[in-house]
């Protein structure tokens, strides 16, 4: 067999690994960010039932303990609004922002909030809140570890991808100049 042929193969061989070791890191990534969507979803149904529960409790010192143990858990953001749309309240959210105008340690900035709430609706479906006969709807969004967890395997791929690039660009080169100085010894 032709060295040249063999080598070739090999180059071939590595290429079709590396592809494979890289589906089988998006497809691992995605089930993974799968089961933590649905951690998420889970964290937010609670959240949702302690909302409502919470109202009815009479001893402040259990309620604290509980809303505290529930907003511990939560690291997603999440939006409360009234059965007309209007924004209640926010957790979860950029902390330098407030949407209560009357506040002068905080920028108040309603439109973040809306834009919030936009995106929010476009990635999960409303949980339907019933608090004292009044109709409220939660929101939530996937959290940042969660979102950052998606396009990892994508930019672990673009790194590796670089890397090899430049690499076989550096080693092409140094046979090139090895091939050249051959040559310069022949003549």
């Amino acid at each position: 067999m032709n060295p040249y042929e063999k080598k070739r193969r090999w180059k071939f061989f590595l290429l079709i690994f590396a592809i494979l070791i890289g589906i089988a890191s998006v497809f691992y990534t995605d089930s993974f960010v799968k089961k933590m969507e649905r951690e998420e979803a889970n964290q937010f149904q609670l959240w949702v039932r302690v909302q409502e529960r919470s109202m009815f409790l009479m001893d402040n010192d259990v309620l604290v303990g509980l809303i505290e143990t529930v907003r511990q858990n939560t690291k997603m953001p999440v939006i409360l609004t009234n059965k007309d749309g209007l924004i209640i309240s926010a957790t979860g959210l950029d902390s330098t922002k407030t949407m209560y105008p009357d506040n002068d340690k905080l920028v108040y900035d309603s439109l973040y909030f809306a834009n919030q709430l936009k995106k929010m609706k476009m990635q999960h479906k409303p949980a339907l809140m019933n608090i004292f006969g009044d109709e409220f709807k939660a929101y939530y969004r996937d959290s940042f570890i969660l979102t950052q967890l998606r396009y990892f395997p994508y930019i672990q791929m673009g790194v590796i991808f670089l890397f090899l690039l430049t690499a076989y660009a550096a080693f092409s080169s140094a046979r090139r100049d090895e091939q050249d100085h051959v040559w310069v010894g022949l003549a």
